[in-house]
């Protein structure tokens, strides 16, 4: 850091702030008073009672010019806020700076307050504001002011992805629903196919069993050959119609276990776009949370841009006063 600034910390250029920011951090201590650098502006800031004082490197020692006294460390400026300089009437303006710039006596005039009064109505620096294009800007992005979070660009794009999970999760309903419906007549149709099946057979049986009276054994030549075709008849049918039976039962069965597999999966489906649902739901609430602080840290900019191009505004005013020699 270059030896014996002169001037207010909240004064020194954006180079001399960062070169006083590397040399020492953030915190500093000058004469009793407490200042903050703010990366964000490049300036250093006034802290009245901080709540840490002890993490303030007091740097006095280094700061003041040898030539200087106690009490005198900031002669080149009076210490002097935005708010505090604009809410004064311009007699108390001159006031304040004959007090801290010239100690009480203006050299060479004779009505120091008028003369100070006439050259702050001439050059005195309008308070800054806050850009409103800009700050509009970030309430469309993020919302804020008069504009929802809802209703901001940011709020748009989030609500999309969070309808397009409820379209989502509302689709795989209509599937399970649809699923439901189909599980319910398969079953159904499973158990008034079996029972139809069982009939059959029990009538295919029935139709046998009256068969096998009418071949009856034979010990005659012709008639022994021709009960063994019967039987041999009978057999066939009897392997025919269990076989049939057989292939309506698994063909029942495969299409109730189709069925159900298909609701199973119906079933994850639906529970799966739930989960989807929700983590948008909080996806969306993040986002709010996340715009809202980004709204807060845009706005804080513009305002300590504000402040600062009111300060150098100020600098400049108050170094083109008469030097008080």
């Amino acid at each position: 850091m270059p030896n014996n600034f002169t001037e207010d910390p909240t004064q020194l250029s954006y180079d001399e702030s960062g070169l006083l920011f590397t040399d020492y951090g953030s915190y500093i201590k000058v004469g009793g008073e407490y200042f903050t650098y703010n990366p964000g502006t490049r300036r250093w800031r006034r802290t009245e009672s901080p709540n840490n004082p002890e993490n303030y490197q007091d740097i006095s020692s280094q700061y003041y010019s040898e030539s200087e006294q106690a009490g005198e460390v900031f002669a080149g400026v009076a210490p002097m806020t935005q708010e505090e300089w604009t809410t004064m009437t311009n007699q108390e303006k001159a006031q304040e700076l004959l007090d801290t710039k010239y100690g009480g006596d203006l050299p060479g005039e004779t009505d120091d307050i008028n003369v100070l009064m006439a050259l702050i109505q001439e050059g005195d620096p309008a308070k800054r504001e806050v850009d409103q294009e800009k700050l509009g800007f970030a309430q469309e992005q993020y919302g804020g002011g008069d504009i929802s979070f809802a209703d901001s660009l940011t709020g748009r794009q989030a609500g999309l992805t969070y309808d397009a999970a409820g379209l989502a999760y509302d689709a795989a309903g209509l599937t399970k629903e649809a699923a439901d419906i189909t599980r319910a007549g398969a079953q159904e149709a499973y158990g008034l196919g079996i029972s139809g099946a069982e009939r059959q057979k029990g009538t295919m049986l029935g139709g046998l069993q009256e068969s096998a009276y009418q071949v009856a054994p034979s010990t005659s030549g012709t008639g022994a050959r021709s009960k063994m075709r019967g039987m041999k008849g009978l057999k066939k049918g009897f392997e025919a119609g269990m076989g049939a039976h057989k292939d309506v039962v698994k063909g029942l069965k495969g299409t109730w276990e189709g069925a159900q597999k298909t609701h199973g999966l119906a079933e994850d489906r639906y529970g799966l776009a739930g989960e989807q649902y929700d983590l948008a739901g909080e996806q969306y609430d993040l986002k709010e949370d996340t715009a809202g602080l980004d709204y807060r840290q845009t706005k804080y900019g513009l305002e300590e841009e504000a402040v600062s191009t009111w300060e150098a505004d100020w600098k400049n005013f108050y170094d083109s006063l008469p030097t008080g020699d």
